[in-house]
């Protein structure tokens, strides 16, 4: 199942629903160690963000991000994080619970027992091309060239990219 979160839980969106004394607030920055196809990559270093949230929460969030990736993601402070990447893209995972690159690069891995936040970028000219695709036939079926250029490609068959609303697809209302 995919859970979207819109935007002003993440301290983006609706300047309105934030009052004019939390501009200019910032979180700590929390770098995240990586792993994926050239090798680990330790935490990178980096500067407090700038956000838009109420003075309580800003006590409650920092920032989070790996070396590789488009994004970080603001999350609970204390929370364990570790990315992923290749050519395909990258995903960034915050949890309360501690992450084992061990485990989550294993195989034989069930996935995350409890509460997680996951941040996913797939490059559409790799190996990310077949995930894309699936997207954009759910989401974007007007963009259906792309899509049929997949399946021209007979790696996956045409079946693997539905078209239409994914059933199991939660997001919140903004």
């Amino acid at each position: 199942m995919l859970i979207c979160v819109c935007c002003p839980l993440l301290g983006q969106g609706n300047s309105s629903a934030i009052n004019s004394k939390s501009a200019g607030l910032t979180v700590p920055f929390v770098g995240c160690e990586s792993d994926g196809q050239v090798g680990p990559i330790k935490a990178p270093s980096g500067q407090s963000k700038t956000v838009a949230v109420s003075p309580g929460a800003v006590q409650r969030l920092a920032y989070y991000k790996a070396e590789e990736g488009v994004a970080g993601v603001l999350a609970p402070r204390g929370w364990h994080c570790f990315g992923t990447y290749g050519s395909n893209g990258g995903t960034l995972y915050v949890s309360p619970d501690p992450i084992s690159a061990d485990d989550l690069l294993s195989t034989s891995w069930k996935g995350f027992a409890g509460s997680v936040i996951q941040i996913s970028y797939e490059v559409g000219d790799r190996s990310g091309r077949f995930a894309v695709a699936k997207t954009i036939a759910r989401v974007f079926p007007s963009h259906k060239n792309f899509v049929e250029g997949v399946v021209a490609e007979g790696i996956q068959p045409a079946s693997s990219f539905p078209y239409g609303s994914d059933p199991g697809l939660s997001c919140w209302p903004c």
